[in-house]
């Protein structure tokens, strides 16, 4: 792979679109919040990968069509590619999910 293309997420998985809530702690110069991102499942995964900076991240769930939430059972902190893994137990099938 090229230096170019390192930085690039896997494209089993296209976002749509980035609801994000944002609650900062003004003494600590910290924050805590909550990120939805409506995604397009391109092809079945059991891993996917984002883009995550300096970002502590305690739990991840998709919820796919119909309700059904299904919970991440793991999170990988990749920090030299500043990413996140997210695991689960069975492939995510294609479509869109949350």
């Amino acid at each position: 792979m090229s230096k170019e293309t390192d930085h690039r997420l896997p494209n089993t998985v296209r976002p749509e679109k980035y609801t994000i809530e944002l609650r900062p702690d003004l003494t600590r110069f910290t924050f805590q919040g909550e990120e939805s991102v409506a995604i397009r499942v391109l092809r079945s995964v059991k891993t996917i990968e984002l883009n995550a900076s300096q970002l502590e991240v305690t739990q991840a769930a998709l919820r796919l069509p119909g309700g059904r939430t299904v919970p991440a059972i793991k999170i990988d902190h990749l920090k030299e590619a500043q990413r996140l893994r997210l695991t689960f137990e069975a492939s995510i099938p294609k479509g869109s999910a949350t």
